[in-house]
């Protein structure tokens, strides 16, 4: 679909170079007056409901505020894939798209090495989505080895369950079992 109309305040950040690309692409750029938010109550409002949900997506996760593009990425995710009544209860995305959406590959979050500060990519991974990060902190600095293996927790893909290990187990601080 092509994009008609972009509502905005009227802040520096939405002069020169955006209007440009708006002028041409044929993209009206509708602009409120100057410090007043009440004119553009809508987006004021996405703005709050965004700001709440990655305040509650961290805590709920234990993360720092460093986390914070992140986990504002992943709420909008997830408003774009939640039903509107806006809407008359359709999904954003699948009203964007035209096409049926699909929840399966949503986690909790991604995996962090918290000694390197990068987001690791991989599709071979185990997930403990009943753990924290501070779980998993204090999980490591009980256990002998590599201190790289630590990850935020994330949902079990129920495409693709993992397989149980046998042999013995020790039980954890957190609850959980580590190979022995």
């Amino acid at each position: 679909m092509k994009l008609k109309c972009v509502r905005a305040d009227n802040g520096g950040e939405y002069r020169g170079p955006f209007e440009n690309y708006c002028r041409t692409h044929g993209i009206k750029l509708e602009k409120t007056v100057s410090k007043t938010p009440q004119q553009n109550e809508l987006a004021e409002r996405m703005n709050c409901t965004i700001v709440e949900r990655v305040r509650c997506m961290l805590s709920q996760a234990k993360l720092s505020k460093s986390f914070w593009g992140e986990v504002m990425r992943s709420a909008i995710d997830l408003i774009n894939l939640t039903p509107s009544v806006a809407l008359d209860g359709d999904v954003p995305q699948q009203v964007w798209t035209g096409k049926k959406v699909s929840y399966k590959h949503l986690r909790v979050f991604r995996f962090w090495d918290p000694d390197s500060k990068k987001i690791i990519r991989s599709r071979d991974v185990v997930f403990f989505e009943d753990q924290t990060i501070e779980d998993l902190q204090k999980l490591e600095k009980a256990r002998v080895g590599n201190p790289h293996e630590i990850s935020i927790p994330v949902p079990v893909d129920v495409e693709h369950p993992v397989e149980e290990v046998p042999g013995e187990y020790e039980k954890t601080t957190t609850g959980g079992e580590i190979p022995q």
